[in-house]
């Protein structure tokens, strides 16, 4: 039986549309923007810079903590490394 219906998604396009798809329904019209404001962020005072780490108190490069989702910058590379295997069970 030789099958005569074109069934290619392209054969039959979908009506083009007022506005583009979206994940959710607005109340009404929205945009994003990137606003430029003068002075420093509200939340840099809130947060110091740390110089020294943490855990063992050495300077240098500072990474974030592993152990939560702070992104603040408190412990050296060879404590974060260290908490990274422990976690993931590499070798010690």
């Amino acid at each position: 039986m030789i099958d005569d219906e074109d069934d290619r998604m392209s054969a039959n396009p979908e009506a083009p549309r007022d506005v583009p798809r979206r994940r959710a329904k607005p109340d009404g019209l929205t945009h994003f923007a990137i606003v430029e404001r003068p002075g420093a962020l509200p939340i840099a005072d809130a947060r110091p810079v740390t110089r020294a780490c943490r855990e063992c108190g050495a300077g240098g490069v500072m990474h974030a903590d592993p152990r939560n989702t702070i992104p603040d910058r408190v412990m050296c590379g060879a404590c974060q490394g260290r908490i990274n295997r422990d976690r993931m069970g590499g070798p010690q």
